[in-house]
């Protein structure tokens, strides 16, 4: 059976150096041809369209930057919610508080989705761009190959 895929970028194109996930998710749809077992979906700002989303997919992968990278760089890894508290409103929620909601749903309906985050440091220029869409093509692959069950995600993070 055929594992769904999502790869959902995210950012603000009006903030400088926010736009990664969004251009990322660009160059992958052109580099994909419009191959149809990969949903590519470009979500802007839109965190809280995870809870609808995620459940569907077996694995999903979220693409965005963070002030948590250093520039120019790209860290890859598995969400975790150890630890992550659901603010107060899903209005408040960032990326990562988004989507451990979204995996709660998931799991209430009897799904275990594989969830990446590949973030992209805060910053201007191609390079972490183009990176960004190599870890994700390399995700696909690990994708095609079964359950992500103990596998880890490649990078420097």
């Amino acid at each position: 059976m055929a594992r769904k895929v999502l790869v959902a970028g995210f950012g603000n194109e009006l903030v400088p150096g926010d736009d990664c996930g969004l251009r990322a998710v660009e160059e992958l749809r052109e580099r994909l041809g419009g191959r149809g077992d990969v949903d590519v979906r470009r979500l802007g700002r839109g965190v809280q369209a995870l809870i609808h989303l995620l459940p569907k997919y077996d694995v999903v992968i979220l693409v965005d930057a963070s002030r948590r990278v250093e520039p120019g760089r790209v860290r890859v890894s598995r969400l975790s919610c150890s630890g992550v508290e659901a603010p107060e409103s899903l209005h408040e929620a960032g990326l990562v508080e988004a989507a451990c909601m979204a995996v709660e749903v998931a799991e209430a309906l009897g799904r275990r989705p594989t969830v990446y985050l590949v973030e992209c440091g805060v910053g201007d220029g191609a390079a972490p761009i183009r990176e960004a869409v190599d870890v994700v093509e390399g995700l696909l692959v690990e994708a095609e190959g079964g359950p992500g069950d103990g596998q880890e995600a490649r990078g420097d993070g």
